[in-house]
């Protein structure tokens, strides 16, 4: 097949196939380290990110069959080798999870001669030890110190040949200069509801999931031309200021429902938490040492709470633009229809009782964040660790953030209930 035998005197090579290579299994949430006093504990990553310190760990590594990626002058003399996983081809392109057919084979395999690909094809070959079809992942690079692959040789079943090596070579070089390209972005939404049953992963693009308002935003910029002014600046219409101003209620809506929702999930953990400690603290086993067990629960509700705060900072980023947008919309409507005067009494009431609303909603928003923030205030006074310090900590900083945003909708509907008496009186 595509496959030669090298001598075991041959330099590593790119291309080259080895068997029983370490791969390290890293957990998605946290790592067990060991202390200075040969303790273990466990560290949330978070944790481990903001000490900045170097530690010992416990992780789990497993071997694997890898292909050399480092090209050969490098793989002579660099300190490190990377290396590709190689598993099952059913595994690494889901698309021929049931192919049995050579007719159905044969397109799966030869696409990735002409479009961009994770993966290289290798065919079964029983003298290097492949009992099935296999696909080198470039999803999984490894790192391997030279030094540590060179004991490893004999472990080396084979190589690409020449032809299969300049395939390989051009394949690896196409993989990392590529550019971001979603396949799926043209589908319909009942298309890309067939693809995601492949690719669960793939996320949908407005115009493939539930109706979004800033799609006709979207269409007019791309159809329309740019009107300016002398000075050069867009000149924005009616029509503009709706639709922006649709399109940014529903991203605030959709601000709260995230905070919400990742306030339930915290304070479900941190409830679990405290359960977690009134059962340790209950438990009469003379074996346990409950000072270092209540410490890891800590340390793991401190990891929840840094999680929480940062998915909470980039919302706050989002919040930021997201008023200062509605702000110029709705004053822009505001300012259009005192003008033109074609708005009827009915719908300026209409318009000034969802302002209205919506200040009522921000008023009692701002109440339960601020107590929110309140309660993160008082855990970070109480001192309990350093890491639960820290991380309560950034979540009362996060949660002030969230207080002024509403704050900010609190002021933005005063001002606009103000625009909307000053331009066409009590109502």
């Amino acid at each position: 097949m595509i496959y030669e035998i090298p001598a075991a005197s041959s330099p590593i090579s790119q291309g080259d196939i080895f068997f029983n290579i370490p791969i390290v299994d890293l957990p998605a949430d946290e790592i067990s380290i060991i202390e200075e006093d040969e303790s273990a504990r466990v560290m949330p990553w978070l944790e481990f990110a903001s000490n900045g310190q170097r530690v010992s760990a416990l992780v789990t590594i497993r071997p694997t069959i890898a292909i050399v990626g480092t090209q050969e002058c490098d793989a002579l003399r660099a300190p490190n080798i990377t290396l590709f996983e190689v598993r099952s081809f059913r595994d690494v392109e889901r698309k021929s999870k049931d192919t049995h057919k050579p007719s159905k084979w044969v397109p799966i395999i030869t696409q990735h001669a002409r479009i961009n690909q994770k993966w290289f094809y290798l065919p079964m070959d029983d003298a290097i030890g492949f009992s099935e079809k296999m696909g080198a992942d470039f999803l999984t690079p490894i790192r391997i110190p030279r030094v540590a692959l060179e004991q490893l040789i004999d472990f080396r079943r084979g190589r690409l040949n020449e032809i299969a090596k300049q395939h390989f070579r051009e394949r690896v070089a196409e993989f990392f200069r590529r550019y971001a390209y979603d396949e799926w972005y043209s589908l319909n939404p009942d298309e890309f509801d067939e693809y995601k049953k492949n690719y669960p992963e793939a996320e949908p693009f407005s115009w493939q999931g539930e109706h979004d308002p800033s799609i006709e935003h979207e269409f007019i910029t791309a159809v329309t031309p740019d009107i300016q002014s002398e000075d050069g600046a867009l000149v924005k219409g009616y029509f503009d200021y709706q639709v922006g101003m649709m399109s940014d209620f529903g991203e605030l809506n959709e601000l709260l429902e995230i905070i919400n929702k990742e306030n339930d999930l915290v304070t479900d953990r941190v409830s679990k938490h405290n359960e977690k400690k009134n059962s340790i603290l209950s438990d009469n086993d003379p074996n346990l040492d409950k000072m270092t067990a209540l410490n890891n629960l800590y340390m793991k509700a401190a990891g929840d709470i840094q999680v929480y705060s940062n998915r909470i900072e980039r919302v706050n980023q989002r919040f930021e633009k997201a008023v200062d947008s509605l702000t110029e919309n709705v004053a822009g409507i505001i300012e259009w229809s005192s003008s033109n005067q074609s708005d009827s009494p009915e719908e300026i009431r209409s318009f000034k009782q969802k302002i209205e609303s919506m200040s009522e909603g921000a008023i009692a928003a701002k109440k339960s964040f601020g107590s929110f923030r309140d309660t993160a205030i008082e855990l970070s006074n109480q001192k309990i660790n350093a890491a639960m310090t820290l991380a309560t900590k950034r979540q009362s900083k996060a949660l002030d953030g969230v207080v002024m945003n509403v704050e900010r909708v609190e002021s933005f509907c005063l001002q606009m209930l103000f625009l909307i008496t000053e331009r066409f009186g009590d109502f």
